[in-house]
């Protein structure tokens, strides 16, 4: 991979991070999860033509795309994330970074593979957003997500069977545990949900 986490990644971090201890755990911790998920990608896909990392925030994990497929795009809510993204991978053509408005601006089934992690756990009225994400692959769909405990201001975990029947008709055709780093541990958080679309 010749695209990693520099120097100009951490200096971003240390200007963005407000909730964990440290800059460092957070980078251990990005580190960590991009390994689990590029092991993810590779058992499912050898090279896809386009990718989109749903809820990208300022691209901490959009790299992982870099050896899978020819155009990437990382989408958010937040804009002035998006600027960061923007600026962090200027000099890499093949990814985009879009604003997200309710709209994903691409046509029907243009993505190859679609990367949420830790988004959705994090909406509430989710449904339209599912609705999106749906419309827009034409392949693979991974979800990492929190899948246990009770809902609380601002997180919503939800189960597998229930993501299971908001993606429906798309197929579950393999599930893996989402590991992650946090307050200096290796941890089990939710699960890797891998779909794939089908056609109606």
């Amino acid at each position: 991979m010749k695209f990693g986490i520099g120097l100009d990644w951490i200096k971003i971090t240390a200007g963005t991070v407000h909730n964990v201890r440290n800059v460092a755990e957070y980078t251990l911790r990005t580190l960590i999860e991009a390994w689990h998920l590029r092991n993810v990608l590779a058992k499912h896909i050898r090279r896809a033509n386009t990718a989109l990392d749903f809820g990208c925030g300022y691209g901490r994990l959009t790299f992982i795309f870099y050896d899978f497929a020819n155009y990437i795009v990382g989408i958010d809510a937040d804009k002035s994330k998006i600027e960061i993204a923007k600026e962090t991978y200027k000099n890499l053509p093949q990814f985009r970074f879009d604003v997200f408005d309710g709209d994903i601006p691409y046509p029907d089934a243009f993505f190859d593979v679609i990367l949420t992690n830790t988004v959705l756990q994090h909406i509430e009225d989710i449904l339209p957003v599912v609705e999106e994400i749906k419309r827009v692959a034409g392949g693979l769909v991974i979800i990492a997500e929190e899948t246990d405990g009770k809902p609380s201001p601002g997180m919503y975990p939800r189960p597998i069977a229930e993501y299971e029947n908001l993606f429906e008709p798309f197929e579950l055709v393999a599930t893996y545990p989402r590991i992650s780093y946090v307050n200096g541990e290796i941890v089990q958080r939710g699960a890797i949900m891998v779909f794939h679309a089908v056609e109606e």
